[in-house]
């Protein structure tokens, strides 16, 4: 049985390159889980999550968006939202 070594020279460089450049990102004493992530689908909103982190407490709140069109040939749109805590 033959093995495609490309995969595994490419995971192998990538591995190398993480360790390359890992001890220069900074490392914060205090880190914060709090950010923003987008996700998209057909060049709409997919998907929102949004988390916060007051005083070492965290929440958030995920919305998921439904997207929808009128036949097979028209555009997507976003027909409602979902904010879910």
């Amino acid at each position: 049985m033959k093995t495609n070594q490309v995969p595994i020279i490419a995971a192998f460089a990538g591995f190398v390159i993480l360790l390359l450049f890992e001890p220069s990102m900074p490392v914060h004493a205090k880190s914060s889980f709090a950010g923003t992530c987008e996700g998209e689908m057909n060049n709409l909103p997919g998907i929102d999550l949004k988390i916060e982190d007051a005083d070492g407490k965290i929440s958030g709140l995920v919305i998921f968006y439904f997207q929808k069109r009128r036949d097979p040939s028209s555009p997507w749109h976003v027909a409602s939202e979902s904010p879910v805590p």
